[in-house]
């Protein structure tokens, strides 16, 4: 931005009196501003020279285009209904705010500070968040949009309601994250740890997962549809009526893991090991398990109907009262597993559906 002239307290409010924009001017002085009305004021291609902005009412104020001092701190002034479009904003502290219907657009928020602040309805896009510190910061019903979060810190933070899309989370620190109804649709997430995260009703659709950690990790009624994992450990997660229709997943490591419900409909299991999972009342009709391990797995009242399995083991399996419709030409590889009262025919299945919906009627 080139130099600017500066603009006085009495030009400024005069300015602001006639309903006038405040134009390619330098404003050096923050007492200008706190003596000023600023509701709805607009300010374009202003530089700002000051980085105090305690006791400043910006509410219901544009900022295009502007120039911030750097490292300037917004933690004590009235942001309300606030946009920003374009604007450098580098290391801004906004640490304990409470924003609320607030926008960023295209702005440059690099090392920017959000630690314990509350947003609300905040629309975040095409900004540039790098090492930017989210730390226990709570956002709900928020949308971040193609913007670039490499190397933040987002450890104990709460997530609810969001749109966070088509993001790489793989340079991101979140230990300790909560994330619960949040669109995490095409993301990836490679070499890290999630271990320690807890997800519930998130929506993964088309994501990637390699080298991922998710070992006694808390993920309830996620959607994981269409989503490929490659050689992650999932040992031990909790992963409780989590959908995984259309699904491919590449030697992971599912052992003792807890999928009881899970959906994998059209799913493409290869070199998976899932030995004493839980896979009670699990859906995989039309799955696909190659090279598998399900040895010793619990898959109790579990619809297997036309899945194909190839060199998979069932050793000790328990398959009590599981619907096999289908399976009778690789009944071979189910020798060693536990078939009590197991449904072989689709007339036997239909039979126990409707008796079950019977039975939910009488309830």
């Amino acid at each position: 931005m080139s130099e600017m002239s500066p603009m006085s307290a009495a030009q400024l409010q005069h300015k602001l009196r006639l309903g006038l924009p405040i134009q390619a001017v330098q404003l050096n002085e923050a007492a200008a501003l706190r003596s000023a009305d600023l509701s709805a004021a607009v300010f374009e291609q202003v530089s700002f020279g000051f980085t105090e902005w305690q006791g400043i009412s910006l509410d219901g104020c544009t900022f295009i285009n502007c120039q911030f001092a750097s490292a300037s701190d917004f933690s004590a002034a009235q942001l309300g209904q606030i946009n920003f479009i374009d604007c450098q904003l580098v290391a801004a502290q906004f640490s304990g705010q409470v924003l609320r219907q607030c926008s960023f657009t295209r702005c440059d928020l690099q090392r920017s500070h959000w630690q314990h602040s509350e947003l609300t309805l905040l629309m975040l896009t095409e900004c540039q968040f790098a090492a930017a510190d989210f730390r226990q910061a709570r956002l709900q019903r928020c949308n971040l949009a193609s913007c670039a979060f490499t190397g933040s810190q987002f450890g104990q933070a709460q997530i609810s309601q969001c749109g966070w899309m088509d993001t790489d989370f793989s340079q991101l620190e979140m230990a300790g994250c909560r994330f619960e109804q949040v669109l995490l649709v095409k993301s990836q997430f490679r070499q890290q740890s999630l271990a320690d995260q807890h997800y519930l009703r998130c929506t993964f659709t088309d994501s990637q997962f390699d080298q991922v950690s998710l070992a006694s990790g808390q993920l309830f009624e996620c959607d994981f549809s269409r989503t490929r994992f490659n050689d992650c450990d999932m040992q031990q997660m909790q992963g409780i009526s989590c959908l995984f229709a259309q699904a491919q997943l590449q030697r992971c490591d599912l052992r003792q893991a807890n999928l009881q419900g899970t959906v994998w409909q059209k799913a493409q299991l290869c070199e998976v090991n899932l030995s004493q999972a839980n896979l009670t009342k699990a859906h995989l009709v039309g799955s696909q398990l190659m090279d598998c391990n399900l040895s010793q797995a619990n898959l109790q009242l579990a619809d297997l109907s036309n899945a194909r399995l190839e060199n998979t083991e069932f050793h000790r399996a328990d398959l009590s009262r599981a619907f096999l419709h289908g399976l009778e030409p690789v009944k071979k590889l189910l020798r060693t597993a536990i078939l009590k009262a197991a449904r072989w025919t689709d007339t036997e299945r239909q039979r126990g559906e409707r008796r079950s919906l019977a039975m939910e009627n009488e309830q």
